[in-house]
């Protein structure tokens, strides 16, 4: 976990990872830290180390020995997690901009959703408010909400092992939420 995360600092978002394909270009030189990273998002997001053990395995046995493309690999993961990761693997592997958590505390609820993203991304995201476990969310670039008695000075708290940006929102939005 420590050094997955530490890689972070090595990331710059400089270009996509996954390069034009049929030309010799490869991707962003953030290959290997940043895709450690989206790895070890959905390791979290299965939040099952046994099922990702054999989601590797199964990985390993059918695509040992063969060169493959991204999107071999993503297809079979979908196919392990029976679930759409698409969202994830387009924001991650074929953009640059790293997705912001944007929040406010509004007439007793915690609002949140994506920004600097991709207008279907959508991923869970395990949070805390006030040292209070919220446990795993859906976030959407839509507003959604959930009750909170947090005080004003509160701080939402992201579970570090999701490579996101956390960021309060602004007075405008709070306005536009209040009504």
């Amino acid at each position: 976990e420590d050094y997955v995360i530490g890689l972070r600092r090595n990331i710059r978002n400089d270009r996509p990872i996954i390069g034009p394909y049929g030309v010799n270009q490869e991707g962003s030189g953030d290959m290997y830290p940043k895709g450690a990273n989206v790895v070890h998002m959905i390791r979290q997001l299965m939040d099952d180390d046994s099922r990702f053990k054999q989601l590797l395995r199964y990985l390993n046995q059918r695509l040992q020995h063969s060169v493959t493309t991204s999107a071999k690999v993503e297809q079979l993961i979908d196919e392990q997690l029976v679930t759409d990761l698409r969202p994830l693997f387009d924001q991650y592997l074929r953009h640059t901009e790293i997705p912001v958590l944007q929040w406010a505390l509004v007439k007793g609820k915690l609002w949140y959703r994506w920004t600097n993203c991709m207008d279907n991304f959508a991923m869970n995201v395990r949070l805390e408010l006030e040292g209070r476990d919220l446990g795993s969310q859906p976030v959407t670039s839509s507003w959604r909400s959930i009750p909170s008695n947090a005080t004003r000075k509160a701080q939402l708290v992201v579970d570090r092992n999701w490579y996101v940006e956390v960021e309060q929102a602004g007075k405008e939005v709070t306005r536009s939420l209040r009504r």
